[in-house]
């Protein structure tokens, strides 16, 4: 045979640093493209991107030599050095995330939840959202906080 085979996608989310609205309806779209160059110099595909001012989500696929932890950091740590020297607005993430698998046949569900960012985010908060999204995938909620806060 000699050829692997795989199909590694997931859904990340994370915030800015104490849920600031810095992701502003006029910088969205240039910062979108520039998580879209992170993550295809790390040979990633980017599936879907959305968000809101104070957080974002990640639809992408991963080969299995690159780690989910290491697709964050390097997106976190490169986005957030060039939004705060492009938009002068001493931007930051949160120092958590959360990052959860998604099957080939979730992936369209999933890329049209990001898609409709302001409509979810209409009657949920982003902690309401960060809640729902672990209770959705089994896990634990942590005592008194939803989503993690600086």
């Amino acid at each position: 045979m000699g050829k692997n085979f795989y199909q590694l996608r997931y859904h990340a989310v994370f915030a800015t640093k104490h849920r600031n609205p810095w992701i502003t309806e006029d910088i969205q779209e240039p910062v979108h493209r520039y998580v879209r160059g992170v993550v295809e110099q790390l040979d990633g595909v980017l599936f879907g991107i959305g968000g809101m001012q104070d957080h974002l989500h990640l639809l992408v696929g991963l080969k299995p030599s690159l780690a989910p932890a290491k697709l964050i950091k390097d997106v976190k740590g490169a986005s957030s050095r060039w939004i705060s020297a492009t938009f002068d607005r001493g931007f930051g993430w949160q120092a958590g995330y959360g990052i959860f698998t998604v099957s080939h046949s979730r992936t369209a569900a999933v890329r049209r939840y990001i898609d409709r960012q302001e409509e979810h985010h209409r009657e949920k908060s982003f902690d309401q959202e960060f809640e729902w999204l672990l209770q959705t995938h089994g896990l634990d909620i942590p005592e008194n906080v939803a989503a993690p806060k600086l």
